[in-house]
């Protein structure tokens, strides 16, 4: 998965705990670093703000990040499942491997259509 992808991800995990960026990187925080230093959190809140705009954020810093949003017990009370990648390329073709994620992509973003139309519908 690229950077844009997850990015995305994080922030439609977001979305569905009514999280603020606020309370994103304080759980965020709270789970990385070993203080409750209130400076230092907010200095990491500007910088995971950057993080989610900036394609050059590593992936695996942002897939620790779905790791423990993921681990929160409002994530799981949520009923959602969680995306996992798994590397396709040692038996299958690069080219298979990107068509499958891309289904995978374009099915997870029918389900999230479906869904809010379904809340629409409830209203």
């Amino acid at each position: 998965m690229d950077a844009e992808h997850l990015q995305k991800l994080i922030r439609n995990y977001q979305a569905k705990l009514n999280w603020t960026l606020n309370d994103l990187a304080n759980a965020l925080y709270v789970e990385l670093h070993d203080d409750d230093d209130l400076n230092k959190q907010a200095k990491f809140r500007e910088t995971l703000k950057k993080q989610l705009q900036r394609s050059s954020t590593p992936n695996e810093k942002l897939k620790r990040y779905l790791q423990i949003i993921e681990q929160v017990p409002d994530f799981k009370r949520l009923n959602l499942v969680a995306n996992k990648h798994i590397d396709t390329e040692s038996v299958l073709s690069k080219k298979a491997s990107s068509r499958l994620q891309k289904i995978s992509i374009k099915l997870t973003e029918r389900l999230e259509h479906d869904e809010l139309l379904s809340e629409y519908d409830e209203l």
